[in-house]
C-alpha cells in the first residue's frame, strides 16, 4: 500500500480535524438555538465553546507550523512520542479507548438528548478517538505506517458501531420497531401454521425465501427478543459469507491488507438495503463458480436459480448473470471464436432463468394459494 509522507499525513490530519471542529462549532450553535440556550449566560455551554475554539486555534496553528521550518521538528517530536518504555501497555490502552470511546461517549443519555442530532459533533468525536486508537497501534507496532493505523482503527470502529446498531434492536419491546416488522413475524409463521395456529394456512406470497429463513424460531416457543435476534444474526451471517469468496478472488497476499479489505467489504455490503435472503444465491455462485470445473459451475447455477425462483421474479436471471460476469472476468477469449466463447454464458442464462421459473411454479403449487396470478401482480398491476 502506497503511504503518504509524514508531512503530508500530518497536514491531512490537522486540516481534517480543524474542518470537523468548525463543523462541530456550527452544530453546537444550532443545538443551542434549538434548545433556546443563551450561551453567554450558561457556564457549561460557554466553557464548551471556549474549549472548542481553543482546539481549533491549536489545530490551525500546528497546521501553519507544519509548512514552516519548524515542521520537521514537529514531525520528529510526534514520531519520538511513539518510543515509550511501557509501549505495549500504553498502546493497548489507547487502542481500547479508540475502539470503545465513541460508543461509550455517545451512549450517554444527556448526549443523546441534547446533541444526538448534532452530526458535526459526532464526526469530531469519532475522528478524535480514531486518532487515539491510531496512536495506540503505532506504539504497539512501530513498523505500521500512520495512514494504515488510522484506516485500521476507523474501519474497526465502523464495524463495532454497525454491530451495536443492529443488536440494539434485539429487545422485547411489544410494538413494531420498524416499517413492516410485523410481517416478518406473521409470514414466517405460515410455513408452520398448524403448529402455531392449530390449522393450515397458505404459504406467503411475498419474499417466500426470506420468510422461510425466519421460520426456525417457530419450531420452539421462542420469545419476541429471540425472533429479533435471529433476524439480526442471519443478516450478519449471510452478508458476511459473501466476503470470503470475494477475497479469495482478489488474491491479496499481505495479511494486514487482507484484513483491511475484509472489514471494508463487510461495511460496503451493509451500506445498501441488502435483503439477506438474496445473499444466498450470491454466496452459492461465488463459492461454486469455477472456470476449471464446468460441472461445478452448472450445479451452482441450478441451485442458486432454484432459490432465486422462490425469492422474487426479478431475480430469475441473477444467478446466471453472476456466472456470466465471473466468466468474462476470469476466462480469456484466447483462440476461440466469439460465438464459442459466449455459448456457455448464453446457456447458463437460458437454463438458470428457466429453472427459476419452474421453481416458482413448484412453490405456487405447494403454497395452497389457488390463484397463481397473485404471485405476478408486480408485472400485471396498472401501477
Amino acid at each position: 500500500m502506497n503511504q503518504p509522507s509524514s508531512f503530508t499525513f500530518l497536514r491531512f490530519v490537522l486540516a481534517a480535524i480543524s474542518f470537523l471542529a468548525l463543523f462541530a462549532y456550527w452544530d453546537l450553535l444550532e443545538a443551542a438555538r434549538r434548545l433556546n440556550i443563551i450561551v453567554s449566560e450558561s457556564k457549561p455551554w460557554m466553557g464548551l465553546f471556549i474549549l472548542l475554539s481553543a482546539f481549533m486555534i491549536v489545530s490551525l496553528s500546528l497546521l501553519a507550523i507544519s509548512f514552516s521550518r519548524m515542521g520537521q521538528r514537529l514531525v520528529n517530536f510526534l514520531e519520538s512520542i511513539v518510543e515509550t518504555r511501557f509501549h505495549n501497555y500504553l498502546g493497548v490502552l489507547l487502542i481500547s479507548m479508540g475502539l470503545s470511546g465513541f460508543a461509550i461517549f455517545t451512549s450517554n443519555a444527556y448526549f443523546i438528548r441534547v446533541l444526538g442530532n448534532a452530526s458535526g459533533v459526532r464526526y469530531l468525536i469519532v475522528a478524535l478517538f480514531s486518532l487515539v486508537g491510531m496512536w495506540g497501534i503505532k506504539i504497539v507496532r512501530r513498523e505500521t505506517a500512520w495512514m494504515t493505523a488510522l484506516i485500521v482503527i476507523v474501519l474497526s470502529q465502523s464495524v463495532i458501531q454497525l454491530i451495536l446498531f443492529y443488536f440494539s434492536q434485539v429487545t422485547s419491546y411489544p410494538f413494531a420497531m420498524g416499517w413492516s416488522e410485523t410481517s416478518r413475524f406473521y409470514f414466517p409463521s405460515l410455513f408452520l401454521s398448524e403448529k402455531v395456529y392449530g390449522q393450515k394456512f397458505p404459504w406467503p406470497i411475498l419474499h417466500p425465501t426470506l420468510h422461510l429463513l425466519l421460520a426456525p424460531p417457530y419450531l420452539v416457543e421462542s420469545p419476541l427478543w429471540f425472533h429479533r435476534f435471529w433476524q439480526v444474526a442471519l443478516r450478519f451471517l449471510l452478508v458476511g459469507l459473501i466476503v470470503p469468496p470475494l477475497l479469495k478472488r482478489v488474491s491479496i497476499s499481505d495479511r494486514p491488507l487482507r484484513w483491511l479489505v475484509v472489514l471494508w467489504m463487510f461495511l460496503f455490503l451493509f451500506t445498501g438495503p441488502v435483503y439477506f435472503h438474496l445473499a444466498v444465491p450470491v454466496i452459492i455462485m461465488l463459492w461454486g463458480f469455477s472456470t476449471q470445473d464446468e460441472r461445478r459451475t452448472w450445479v451452482a447455477v441450478i441451485l442458486a436459480s432454484l432459490w432465486a425462483g422462490w425469492s422474487r421474479v426479478n431475480w430469475y436471471p441473477v444467478p446466471a448473470m453472476i456466472a456470466v460476469v465471473l466468466y468474462l472476468l476470469e476466462e480469456p477469449v484466447g483462440a476461440k471464436k466469439l460465438w464459442q466463447y459466449l455459448l456457455k454464458p448464453f446457456l447458463w442464462f437460458i437454463a438458470g432463468t428457466t429453472v427459476a421459473f419452474i421453481s416458482q411454479r413448484l412453490y405456487i403449487a405447494l403454497s395452497g394459494i389457488g390463484d397463481g396470478g397473485s404471485f405476478y401482480t408486480s408485472l400485471s398491476s396498472d401501477l
